[in-house]
């Protein structure tokens, strides 16, 4: 039997509602069940859980990480790989990396001047990755760019940004945890 749930003012302005489906299935182990999530007219997904380890499909739900569900119901990122030089440079102080820019000024002797010649030349950039990034900045930029981050800075240098559709996922998500712990003790 298939259960709907509709959950309202949810989010941060509380402006988002959602429609979440259960349907319990016992046929592969004690627990298990599909649930399915339609986040306003934006995002829908769902998944089937064979087995979940708990009494019920419930309990399972109210048990679950918010990042595990988004995960297995949206295949959603909760970061972005910058794309552009602005970006880039946000990056730089969101994921707390300003400190391997001072470090090599100290240890590298890369200048003010150096320093200041890379952000002139990247931040105007538009790109779809740092790996393309890294074939249109000039030779003086992909150099100080390696002394800074390491040489291959371009492959995995964890220049990221937010994404915003994850982060509204994981409010409508928080909410359906939260409405089936609150299922399950009361």
């Amino acid at each position: 039997m298939i259960e709907k749930i509709t959950l309202t003012k949810i989010g941060k302005y509380k402006d988002d509602w959602v429609f979440v489906y259960i349907e319990p299935n016992d046929a592969h182990s004690k627990c298990g069940g599909r649930i399915t999530v339609n986040i306003g007219d934006d995002y829908i997904g769902s998944y089937f859980f064979s087995h979940c380890g708990t009494e019920t499909f419930e309990q399972f739900l109210a048990k679950v990480n918010p990042d595990y569900l988004i995960n297995k119901l949206f295949q959603t990122k909760e970061d972005l790989d910058v794309e552009s030089g602005s970006e880039l440079f946000e990056s730089l102080v969101k994921n707390d990396m300003l400190w391997m820019v001072k470090h090599a000024r100290n240890e590298n002797n890369i200048t003010k001047d150096e320093l200041r010649e890379l952000y002139e030349g990247l931040k105007e950039h538009a790109f779809r990755d740092i790996g393309e990034l890294s074939y249109m900045i000039d030779s003086d930029s992909y150099e100080t760019m390696s002394k800074i981050f390491s040489d291959d800075w371009f492959y995995n240098g964890g220049f990221t940004k937010s994404n915003h559709v994850y982060e509204r996922q994981e409010n409508v998500i928080q909410a359906v945890i939260a409405h089936f712990k609150n299922e399950v003790t009361s």
